[in-house]
């Protein structure tokens, strides 16, 4: 028996596996690859190949501006318009692009369900394809496309998004009260997982150097490495690696001049997973210090925090979203009050004084993890779940 054809529509997608972007899409369309034939459409980037199979899953990446100047798709689009106003005028033309190749995608792939990553483009784009090929669709809302974006008509187009979906699936409970009210479809929270076992023989035997902090992620407001700067100046025994890039890496180096920590800092670029695997290796603790920025987006469940449970390395993160929803205080990790430095310095001065206490956190959230919501083993589970009962409920 042929399996079921499942369309997946995203906007953030590596180009090469590994490479550092985040890769949440790929691995979860890789897991439901053993229920079902996934092809994914996603915008051109600079590395990436406009088609390609990766562990056998098909990539169809679309053009959607002149390639020199093509830059909107490559990280996250919302940091990136941010930072370059100017690259809004993409914006129109990637949509219509994504459009007319989700269309084409779907009328060659015939799919029996679309599953499409953020409210806005993907979901604005599966409804409407969903119309014009008469395909049901799933829309995962992944923070961002929740937490900001809330101008004009923005909340209005969310709630058509959401009333047309089979399923609106929840990266974290805080997303319930983000989202606009929509009692009539199922809202799932499902995390996005990590691959627990892999990640941890990855990383293997820790030698965790005193003092050094680590913090992973894109250098965006909400990531609040400011807030970790800011803490880091009052903590003369602790160094700090940066790993990541994004809109507000030189205002970042600058800030750690002004600080008198730049010689305590590290801004180590974007990282490959294995290059993340080797940080982890060493760090005394990885540091979340996320924040509301200004326009109101926020990290969700940051695929670092499952990373770094997964290896046993202690978590110091804010008390914040998904990050509170998964860290158990003093058990499983250490929070602290978003967009406090003071706070911060506090807590990561409370780590520092108790190695083994700290270590302690790292290895029950570890034992905690397998298997957990945040496993991606039971993402998949849950997403082959969701997707086989609308293909099935579609064939009635």
């Amino acid at each position: 028996m042929s399996k079921a054809r499942v369309l997946v529509l995203a906007t953030t997608l590596p180009a090469v596996r590994d490479d550092g972007t985040p890769q949440f899409v790929l691995d979860l369309s890789l897991g439901l690859q053993d229920t079902f034939d996934v092809l994914i459409v996603a915008p051109r980037v600079r590395a990436g190949k406009r088609e390609e199979e990766i562990g056998g899953l098909r990539i169809e990446r679309f053009a959607y501006f002149p390639r020199r100047f093509e830059s909107l798709a490559d990280g996250a689009m919302l940091p990136n318009l941010k930072a370059r106003p100017a690259t809004a005028v993409q914006v129109p033309f990637l949509l219509g692009a994504f459009l007319w190749s989700s269309f084409r995608a779907g009328r060659r792939f015939r799919p029996d369900v679309i599953h499409a990553h953020w409210l806005v483009p993907g979901g604005f784009v599966a409804l409407l394809v969903s119309k014009l090929l008469s395909v049901p669709y799933v829309v995962t809302v992944h923070g961002a496309d929740a937490f900001a974006l809330r101008a004009g008509g923005l909340q209005w187009l969310k709630r058509v998004i959401m009333r047309n979906a089979a399923v609106v699936g929840l990266t974290s409970a805080a997303l319930a009260e983000a989202v606009p009210d929509v009692d009539s479809v199922p809202q799932p929270v499902i995390p996005m997982g990590v691959d627990v076992e892999g990640f941890a023989e990855g990383v293997g035997e820790r030698e965790p150097v005193f003092g050094r902090l680590l913090f992973v992620g894109r250098l965006a407001e909400k990531k609040g490495v400011d807030v970790l700067l800011h803490a880091l100046a009052q903590l003369p025994d602790a160094t700090l690696v940066v790993g990541g890039d994004g809109p507000d890496a030189e205002r970042l180096r600058t800030l750690s001049g002004e600080l008198g920590v730049a010689g305590r800092v590290r801004f180590a670029g974007r990282l490959s997973r294995p290059m993340i695997r080797d940080e982890l290796r060493t760090a005394y603790a990885v540091v979340i210090p996320s924040k509301v920025a200004a326009d109101g987006d926020q990290d969700t469940t940051p695929l670092v925090m499952s990373e770094s449970m997964s290896a046993a390395v202690p978590v110091i993160a804010s008390r914040l979203g998904g990050l509170a929803e998964q860290i158990e205080p003093e058990v499983t990790g250490l929070l602290a009050e978003p967009d406090s430095a003071d706070s911060l310095a506090e807590t990561l001065r409370s780590a520092l004084a108790d190695p083994e206490k700290l270590a302690g956190y790292g290895r029950q959230a570890r034992d905690r993890i397998r298997g957990s919501a945040l496993d991606l083993r039971t993402t998949v589970a849950r997403y082959t779940e969701i997707l086989g009962d609308v293909v099935s409920k579609r064939a009635r």
